[in-house]
């Protein structure tokens, strides 16, 4: 699942920001893939026996931050002189379990106008053949413009976003840890951060607090 990265590689990030003082330390994780991702010293465990949840504020909020450069293989420069705006819809799981976070059509072209000066566009989705990518791709406010669909395994669409030079975003940790691995602007829409009340993460961000990790608009 396209979340379980996102999410190992937030546990990733939590399990080095509580050890990062000790040099010696190895970090595990069940998920072989996800060493692809990782600095050579890195070791592929969810970290379950300490830490039995994760709190996105508690990664993204804290006062101090570690450089991930040091542990991931980030993307600091892109492979192409061109600028290329990325977006992510999700679909697929969060149809049956979390409807509220399918983002309609509307939200990416509202936003797509705001970054109309991006000539090139890469799609990204888990979901392609769902009818809000269908909408989104059929939008006249593409014509012009070189777009790209890709929807392959979560490792290389995760490694294609995170080439981008922003992304507009369903909400996701999947798309969050693109953004920190590579480009560092993300944008979210704001009504969905207004309907998680219970989260403090989406809380934080309403309130007009920055993350450290990456650079959060919501629209």
């Amino acid at each position: 699942m396209r979340a379980g990265l996102g999410n190992n590689l937030l546990r990733l990030i939590d399990l080095i920001t509580i050890y990062k003082d000790n040099i010696k330390i190895k970090i595990n994780t069940n998920n072989i893939k996800i060493s692809r991702f990782c600095k050579p010293n890195i070791l592929g465990s969810k970290g379950k026996k300490n830490r039995k949840s994760l709190l996105l504020s508690e990664t993204l909020f804290r006062k101090e931050k570690i450089d991930l450069d040091l542990y991931f293989n980030t993307v600091k420069t892109h492979t192409t002189k061109e600028d290329i705006l990325g977006i992510h819809f999700r679909g697929t799981d969060f149809v049956k379990w979390k409807k509220h976070s399918i983002i309609p059509p509307s939200f990416f072209l509202d936003s797509l106008e705001q970054f109309n000066n991006y000539s090139k566009i890469y799609v990204v989705t888990d979901d392609p053949t769902h009818n809000n990518i269908k909408e989104l791709m059929s939008s006249n406010i593409f014509i012009g413009k070189s777009v790209f669909l890709f929807s392959n395994s979560e490792y290389s669409d995760f490694a294609i976003l995170s080439r981008t030079n922003k992304i507009i975003a369903s909400p996701s940790t999947f798309s969050l840890c693109a953004s920190m691995f590579g480009p560092k602007d993300i944008v979210y829409p704001k009504k969905y951060a207004t309907l998680e009340k219970n989260s403090p993460f989406w809380t934080n961000l309403i309130n007009g607090e920055k993350p450290n990790y990456t650079n959060i608009f919501l629209k």
